[in-house]
This record gives structure tokens, C-alpha cells and sequence, in this order.
């Protein structure tokens, strides 16, 4: 990979450090960014009418967390995502993933 390269894609990825019990997305909110967790874990859950979380996926270390669903359709999520414990991770947006893609097809 060329530095040229290596410039390109760090500039499209914004680093950011959250919080244990912190939200990467709320209920509601339309997701903006992909995440790579690059130290820590979250999960991805909804509520119930009690109070219950229902976990419906852990996101680890060299994983990538987003709700896909709200972040390609630009529509609110019914999840959310959260640090389990305090976590570091490169997030990208839907814009810098065309971006990205659309040099990447034509290198390859």
C-alpha cells in the first residue's frame, strides 16, 4: 500500500474514545458512522416495556459495529449500542465507505 494510500484512508476515519455505559447510537437516532473497535466491546441491544435488555449482538475487539439497517436507509435505529466497558474505536462515515469503495474498485 502506497502512503498515498495510507493518507487517504486515515484521513476518512475519525478516532474516538468511549466510555464504559456510553452510547455509540441511541433508540431513535439515525446512524451516521461505521466503527472498527479497535479496544473494548459494546453491544447492541433493545428494551422492552420492563426495562429488559434484549442483546442482540456483542461487538469485540477487531470488529466492526454499526446498525446497518439505519445506516444505509438513513432511518432511525430501534436499537442501541453501547461501550461495555471503555472502548476505542476508528469510525468512518457513510460518505468516506463510498468514498472508499469507489477508489478501491477501480485499484483493483
Amino acid at each position: 500500500m502506497s502512503s498515498e494510500d495510507k493518507e487517504f484512508i486515515r484521513e476518512l476515519f475519525v478516532y474516538k474514545k468511549i466510555g464504559r455505559k456510553q452510547f455509540f447510537l441511541k433508540q431513535g437516532e439515525i446512524c451516521k458512522y461505521c466503527g472498527f473497535i479497535i479496544k473494548g466491546s459494546m453491544k447492541q441491544y433493545s428494551g422492552d416495556d420492563l426495562g429488559k435488555e434484549n442483546v442482540i449482538n456483542l461487538y469485540l475487539e477487531n470488529w466492526w459495529v454499526a446498525d446497518r439497517e439505519s445506516l444505509l436507509g438513513s432511518k432511525p435505529t430501534i436499537y442501541n449500542i453501547e461501550a461495555c466497558e471503555d472502548t476505542k474505536i476508528l469510525m468512518i462515515s457513510q460518505e468516506g465507505i463510498k468514498e472508499m469503495t469507489k477508489v478501491t474498485a477501480f485499484t483493483n
